[in-house]
């Protein structure tokens, strides 16, 4: 008959309602290693000024201000409208996601504004060339997720 694995306990930690034998509770045998053998590299612990000195670029620090480059062609502006309330986007700037080497999105810099003047503006991104290819729903997204405008 086959007999169930033992369940694993730790060392030192004895089963309910048995003994150990004496050579199970004797400790293991040194190991001496043979004269010339190297000892391994202690591992090393990054201190925490060493941590710090070796992190990474923010994303605004990679990407700039996408407002320091030129508009697009045919990027413009345009009007849509979300629950009966008019909107008028417009393109301020460009970048594309990914990092440099990459293909990358194209990304525009949308300033969402109230018509009617109803309201501050607000800025948002949107994937695309240029406005003119963006749906009214994707302009309806972007909009939930703009900010307030810098201006």
């Amino acid at each position: 008959m086959i007999e169930p694995p033992r369940p694993i306990r730790p060392s030192g930690a004895s089963e309910p309602d048995e003994e150990k034998d004496s050579e199970e509770a004797q400790s293991p045998p040194s190991r001496e290693k043979p004269s010339g053998e190297a000892s391994p590299a202690p591992v090393r612990k990054n201190a925490p000024d060493e941590a710090a000195s070796t992190s990474l670029p923010s994303v605004r620090d990679l990407m700039g201000d996408p407002r320091s480059e030129p508009e697009p062609e045919g990027a413009g502006e345009r009007a849509f409208e979300v629950r009966g309330r008019e909107w008028t986007a417009r393109v301020i700037g460009s970048r594309k996601s990914g990092a440099p080497g990459d293909a990358g999105a194209p990304l525009l810099l949308v300033r969402f504004m109230p018509t009617g003047g109803e309201g501050g503006a607000l800025e948002g991104w949107v994937v695309s060339l240029d406005l003119e290819r963006v749906g009214d729903h994707a302009l309806a997204d972007a909009l939930k997720r703009a900010r307030p405008a810098r201006d």
